[in-house]
């Protein structure tokens, strides 16, 4: 299902997906292909390097590493959807064996959280963490969780139920949240172990009737199956316009001749304007640039919006650059 939001203010519906890739560098072709239909995308397990640039075309990336370039979590938000991060300090210092992010959206006009967690197997899940986790869940009027929690309780299928999963179960029953995973597996583990459910989507309740949650078949290499969520609600975007070209190799070129070739026409033209207004100046400087690109530019080229439509289709000129600011 290809993404539903455009550049315009707000859409109807939007895309969530959460996974444990165990390595988000390694998976990075698998995560570009599950960008074009997510919007917003939780990854647990990164194991990035804090001095390594890591991105995806059209997202923002949040990333919290981990010194030694092992687990690791991160957060691909679309460009144009205007969020918020939400300060989990009182949480992570408290309590290393859980990674979060968590950010705050408007959905339908309410203010909404999402978080993105990652609890180490290893660690002791201590009730205060997960008590200060979901008071501060339940303080937004809505909220949705996503992790692995490594938590195995047999509200979920575990046959042999851990103190992480006796802790989750009680903490939904203190508040109003409800667990919304189908009845399959996330974890895939090598042949003689048991397949487990510990990739967990938990939401409030007032918020349950929004989704619609499936887990992939497909591990894409990782042993963890994605999640995914439809949220049929809107979400608050801002708008986005992309000024980018798409040019080939050979076209780069000769733009970059034709440049050089025509800077002193262009110095000359700074001169010349040099008393005249700076929106003045700048016309002149665009106008300069515009017809090296038109030269070596066809049409087929022209700059797309992120909903597809053409630039020159919104402003009816051919290839225009920005406005001066």
């Amino acid at each position: 299902m290809p993404s539903n939001i455009s550049s315009s203010a707000s859409s109807p519906s939007f895309n969530i997906i959460y996974w444990n890739c165990r390595g988000a560098s390694l998976r990075k072709p698998d995560i570009e292909k599950l960008s074009e239909s997510h919007d917003i995308i939780f990854l647990a397990e990164t194991l990035l390097n804090p001095l390594h640039p890591y991105s995806i075309p059209e997202f923002k990336v949040i990333r919290q590493d981990r010194d030694t370039g092992r687990q690791g979590i991160a957060l691909l938000i679309r460009n144009n959807i205007k969020f918020t991060l939400i300060i989990l300090d009182s949480i992570l210092k408290v309590d290393d064996s859980v990674e979060v992010i968590g950010i705050k959206i408007s959905v339908n006009n309410t203010s909404t959280a999402l978080f993105g967690l990652y609890r180490h197997p290893t660690g002791i899940c201590p009730q205060r963490t997960w008590q200060r986790f979901f008071n501060l869940s339940n303080s937004f009027p809505q909220s949705l969780l996503l992790g692995d929690f490594n938590a195995h309780q047999s509200h979920w299928g575990a046959s042999s139920p851990n103190s992480a999963g006796h802790v989750i179960i009680d903490s939904l029953d203190r508040f109003s949240f409800m667990l919304l995973n189908p009845n399959m597996p996330t974890f895939i583990p090598p042949p003689g172990i048991k397949p487990s459910l510990i990739d967990l989507v938990i939401a409030s309740c007032n918020f349950v009737s929004l989704h619609n949650t499936r887990v992939f078949n497909d591990t894409r290499g990782s042993d963890h199956r994605p999640i995914g969520i439809t949220v049929n609600a809107k979400i608050k975007t801002n708008c986005v316009f992309s000024h980018k070209y798409k040019f080939t190799k050979k076209q780069l070129r000769e733009l970059t001749s034709s440049l050089e070739s025509k800077m002193h026409e262009i110095e000359a033209l700074d001169l010349r304007d040099a008393d005249n207004e700076p929106l003045k100046q700048y016309d002149s400087f665009i106008n300069s640039l515009q017809e090296v690109i038109d030269t070596i530019s066809p049409p087929s080229n022209t700059p797309r919006t992120n909903n597809g439509s053409s630039i020159q289709q919104q402003n009816n000129t051919h290839h225009s650059l920005p406005p001066a600011p």
